[in-house]
């Protein structure tokens, strides 16, 4: 989510005068415990294409990246002091120094002792005269109040930078592929708690209140996290990982994008969803592992992903890598000294079939088509307000509509939270704020299936030939309001699947 950065610097420069004094350059020796390679990254050790960075004493070094350029350099200090520096530190000014540091695609991003996220968006230029430092971010045009860590110095975090310059595109579920346009760049935070993701973009208004629903529901507990072009990569205390392509683009919340939940084939403007959900990856059964695990991207497209996790095989330290899609991985040596604990041989723990959040919640009321005069008893099962789908279960005379399987029908209910400009707390809903959501319910596509003549009667004159309900509103812990988006509502959805005037309002309440 990113455009017109440059016209926003040089209005800073040019209208609000933006001139500053720079630091004499130090003259510091590298310190001596600076890697030859950096395979891993890490808070304090990382890359992108183009260079490595190493974070010592509070300052980054960095040097070319050998790999990819070809180009063997020594160690040198990052602009005049290794730490951020320049005019666009107006927020926070120059942090004393830093704790970690993180590099993806044309970004590096900081965080200060002062719990402040710096960042630099030029790692893809010559930076041997520095970077451009800023530490504004947020809403509007990422000239926000700054963003701060809530967690402390030892955040889980990572930026991913998803570019024109070097992914070019993503592929939506039905494979289409969309351009990336001016890029994607997120931050996204593990909590302590190791199962909720936090993500931000620095064109997003500057807080840590949206999040990515983790593998099983929300219920894989993580122990690590490594991110690139916006794809997470993720691990837990057995080794069982997982990894799934998610941003606020490809995700659905852009309100400015048109999104379909059921289209296969649709215009090339509009972008299917769900994006698939997390990938399992294979075990690594072949030698021990820990948890340093590493994401880059190397390519283009959502296959342009290569992995690694630190480990040995038969008593050689290196790291098992593999594509982000391959069915296999395989052992480079390295023979590095291991800095972190093995984890557990201990066998894996069988995936739950059907995992359940204990935030899930349960609403009931009513689904009104005020065209046909007819109104539905439903109930919301299985609400939660980061992870999706639910299911709505309809009631006929008071039970619950059944198929002539003797199972009850329910409907998919899919959905994404929509843009705001104003700044919320993580978990803004549990603090009785509402949620702008927007959402699909899912219609039967074969009535025959239902067991009893006048139920299926009603519900085929209730939905007619309709593939999808599209839907817009708020919900909260206690409510969940909605109607039907109207194709004098621009975007979220196509044309073609909106109502001249809003014909369906869901209008529910915590069950009790």
């Amino acid at each position: 989510m990113r455009t017109l950065t440059h016209l926003y610097l040089l209005f800073c420069l040019f209208f609000l005068g933006g001139c500053c004094t720079l630091p004499e350059p130090l003259n510091l020796t590298a310190p001596s415990d600076l890697p030859t390679h950096v395979y891993f990254r890490t808070r304090t050790e990382t890359f992108n294409k183009n260079y490595v960075l190493a974070l010592r004493d509070g300052r980054v070094w960095y040097k070319h990246n050998v790999e990819n350029t070809q180009k063997s350099s020594d160690w040198k200090l990052l602009g005049r002091t290794g730490r951020p520096e320049g005019c666009g530190l107006s927020k926070f000014g120059v942090p004393q120094s830093l704790v970690s540091l993180s590099a993806d695609g044309i970004h590096l991003q900081a965080l200060g002792e002062n719990q402040v996220i710096y960042r630099a968006t030029n790692l893809r230029e010559d930076i041997e005269k520095g970077v451009e430092w800023n530490d504004s971010w947020g809403w509007p045009m990422a000239g926000g109040p700054g963003l701060k860590s809530e967690w402390g110095s030892q955040m889980i975090w990572d930026v991913a930078d998803a570019h024109t310059l070097d992914l070019k595109y993503y592929e939506d579920a039905n494979e289409t592929r969309h351009h990336i346009g001016l890029g994607v760049a997120h931050i996204y935070a593990l909590d302590p708690e190791k199962k909720k993701i936090h993500y931000n973009d620095w064109w997003l208004p500057a807080d840590w209140s949206r999040q990515v629903c983790g593998p099983q529901r929300g219920t894989f507990q993580a122990i690590q996290m490594s991110v690139s072009g916006s794809t997470l990569f993720v691990i837990n205390q057995h080794g069982e990982m997982f990894t799934r392509l998610y941003d606020f683009d490809v995700s659905g919340e852009n309100p400015f994008l048109t999104y379909t939940f059921v289209q296969t084939q649709p215009a090339p403007h509009v972008r299917r969803i769900p994006i698939p959900d997390w990938h399992r990856q294979p075990t690594i059964s072949s030698g021990r592992i820990t948890s340093r695990i590493t994401i880059f991207q190397d390519g283009e497209g959502n296959a342009a992903r290569t992995l690694r996790v630190e480990g040995e095989q038969d008593g050689v330290t290196g790291f098992f890598h593999k594509k982000i899609f391959a069915p296999t991985w395989s052992f480079q040596a390295t023979h590095h000294t291991i800095q972190t604990p093995f984890l557990s041989a201990t066998t894996q723990p069988a995936p739950q079939t059907t995992p359940t959040n204990p935030e899930e919640l349960r609403y009931s009321g009513t689904l009104q088509r005020q065209d046909l005069g007819r109104t539905l008893q439903v109930e919301l099962h299985s609400f939660h307000f980061v992870c999706s789908p639910s299911s709505l279960r309809i009631l006929f005379e008071g039970k619950p509509i059944l198929q002539k399987d003797g199972t009850p029908l329910f409907l998919a209910f899919h959905h994404v939270h929509t843009m705001v400009t104003q700044i919320r707390p993580r978990d803004y809903w549990q603090k009785g704020t509402k949620a702008p959501i927007r959402a699909g319910l899912i219609p039967p596509k074969d009535f025959s299936v239902i067991a009893d003549d006048q139920a299926r009667t009603m519900l085929r004159e209730f939905f007619g030939d309709l593939s999808v309900v599209n839907l817009s509103g708020e919900a909260s812990t206690q409510t969940l309001q909605m109607k039907e988006l109207t194709r004098g509502e621009l975007f979220r959805a196509p044309d073609e699947e909106k109502a001249h005037t809003a014909r369906f309002v869901l209008d529910l309440s915590i069950s009790k």
